[in-house]
């Protein structure tokens, strides 16, 4: 079954930047790690990592982050997620499986064909769906792969009527990520630690 991301309307903490990370764009982008999960990934500026818990979302959650405000409609977010896996099936099929239960929600509007993407650790795949709710229409776009018996879950969720705007942002910081399941667990903020640079 997939996970459905709820709109939060929280407002974003301060937070550290991490080591810059190279980006196609001018501007220099952040690296931002999850120890506990074993996820390095970039992200620009104009983005900041969640530091407050989520218990709705726990054990799976190991990352948080909110992008630039559009005005009432909320912020952007970024969701990873991961967990153990025990399946026989290939990557393609888990996560047809996956969009096919989202399609029958009856909040979900539509959802897209799944398309496979690369990672540096291999290959995912990649859908869109739109939901409804009392704020409106919102763009969930979920990245998915499957490493070393574990699951993980990229989901970037947007009001449907800036998606086009980020797009290009997603896919950037998704194909430079990394995954690890032996990075050690270190104490601090729960979705994410380090140093400011």
């Amino acid at each position: 079954v997939g996970f459905f991301i709820i709109r939060t309307t929280r407002h974003g903490p301060t937070v550290v930047r991490q080591t810059p990370a190279p980006s196609s764009e001018a501007t220099v982008w952040y690296r931002y790690e999850a120890p506990t999960g074993g996820i390095s990934l970039a992200l620009p500026p104009s983005w900041t990592r969640y530091t407050k818990r989520i218990p709705s979302l726990e054990p799976d959650l190991k990352f948080a982050a909110w992008g630039i405000s559009y005005e009432r409609h909320g912020h952007p977010w970024l969701y990873v997620f991961k967990r153990p896996v025990d399946t026989w099936q290939e990557t393609q099929t888990y996560y047809e499986q996956v969009r096919l239960g989202v399609a029958l929600d009856p909040d979900t509007v539509r959802v897209s064909e799944l398309t496979e993407i690369q990672f540096l650790d291999g290959v995912g795949y990649t859908y869109t769906s739109v939901h409804k709710d009392a704020s409106g229409r919102r763009s969930e776009t979920l990245y998915g792969i499957l490493h070393d018996g574990y699951e993980y879950r990229f989901v970037f969720v947007v009001p449907l009527k800036y998606k086009d705007d980020h797009d290009w942002l997603f896919d950037d910081s998704l194909r430079g990520s990394t995954l690890s399941t032996s990075l050690p667990s270190r104490a601090g903020c729960p979705y994410g630690t380090g140093s400011a640079p």
